[in-house]
């Protein structure tokens, strides 16, 4: 059994919403009994700001993250990372430290980030990070084969691909669209989710108000001018609820009618929206990062070129006309996570690049013979 360091931000959704934390956590829970997971916070909460504080601890990451690594033995090091600058700043010299001063196996575990789809210039401070990264680490993970060639083409090096899975739920119930429907975004409230273009759309929506409602979840550093955005559209029937968890969020997607994430930029492979699915709600999106590998337009859920204010009114407006078609939809959704997205195949996927990444060969011979990973 090996010992892991698996670095996120905070696990606690009280203090953190995240993907990755989400991410982390499922591996962790679901995954001890084949290693001994050590969580290494990195990333601040969702409350903190970037003060004196803030500065102070972020010196103290390599000398904690040092001592951290010794005294639990760790012989893997599962560095999640997005592609931002900030992030890219902060975790180049902890693959650096990882590997060539204490000298463990380094799994670079990559989730969106402004530069995955959209390089930095090739002269930048930030491309030098990031392929320097790329390089040293013992393999890169990517979540989708649309990332796996942006990385290439970028960067011309090769990554595993294993898209984001959800645990599966007992939930096989058709829902009802007939009546008033429940539009809702769950998520980090920041811009790049798109929430300032949801409200732009429904600003244009009046005639429709009285068939839906809008539920907000989650927290971030936008959401009182989201909120502030949403109470100046007279009429709308929209609320806030703050972090769900637990039986409240399962009892919130049990009822949840239609997932709206029209992300901008930076994404992944958004579990917030897999999670919805899994209980058969229809997304509507954008086609940022990975999200089009999953969503099939018109199969599975709406989706619309990212940015495109007319497009998510269009799918905005279908969602409420046409709500025959919501129904077919919704069990295309479902179906879609329980085949390609299940926790289980991807647990065995990791756990095979784990052993790779501990096998003897050489890092030269494991670039050249490793084959991509697929739950698909």
């Amino acid at each position: 059994m090996a010992n892991i360091l698996i670095t996120a931000p905070s696990l606690d959704e009280n203090i953190n919403i995240s993907g990755i934390s989400s991410l982390a956590k499922t591996i962790i829970n679901n995954n001890s009994e084949q290693h001994s997971y050590f969580h290494f916070r990195l990333g601040k909460k969702d409350s903190e700001g970037k003060g004196l504080k803030w500065l102070f601890n972020q010196l103290l990451i390599i000398p904690g993250f040092l001592l951290f690594t010794l005294k639990n033995n760790i012989t893997l090091i599962h560095l999640n990372t997005d592609l931002t600058p900030l992030s890219l700043i902060r975790d180049f010299p902890l693959l650096i430290t990882g590997k060539f001063i204490l000298r463990k196996k380094i799994l670079l575990h990559l989730h969106g980030g402004r530069f995955l789809m959209k390089p930095p210039p090739s002269r930048s401070i930030f491309f030098f990070l990031i392929k320097t990264m790329l390089k040293n680490a013992d393999t890169t993970v990517v979540l989708s084969e649309t990332e796996r060639t942006a990385i290439a083409r970028s960067y011309i090096l090769d990554c595993s691909v294993l898209p984001n899975a959800v645990k599966s739920n007992n939930y096989r119930s058709d829902k009802d669209f007939s009546g008033k429907l429940t539009f809702f975004f769950m998520g980090r409230i920041v811009e790049a989710k798109g929430i300032f273009l949801i409200c732009e759309c429904l600003k244009e929506l009046a005639s429709f108000f009285s068939q839906f409602s809008l539920h907000i979840y989650g927290t971030g550093p936008d959401k009182e001018e989201l909120l502030s955005k949403l109470s100046s559209i007279n009429g709308l029937n929209y609320s806030y609820h703050g972090v769900v968890r637990g039986n409240y969020k399962e009892e919130v997607l049990r009822n949840a009618h239609v997932f709206l994430l029209p992300s901008r930029f930076g994404e992944g492979l958004p579990i917030a929206m897999l999670e919805s699915m899994s209980y058969g709600c229809v997304p509507i999106v954008s086609d940022d990062a990975s999200i089009s590998t999953v969503i099939s337009n018109n199969h599975n859920g709406y989706i619309s070129t990212k940015g495109n204010a007319e497009g998510l009114k269009a799918n905005l407006i279908k969602a409420l006309t046409y709500r025959e078609r919501l129904t077919e939809l919704s069990k295309n959704a479902r179906n879609t996570i329980v085949s390609r997205y299940d926790l289980k195949n991807y647990l065995t996927s990791l756990n095979e690049l784990y052993q790779k990444i501990n096998s003897h060969e050489s890092d030269k011979l494991f670039r050249h013979r490793a084959e991509p990973h697929h739950i698909q």
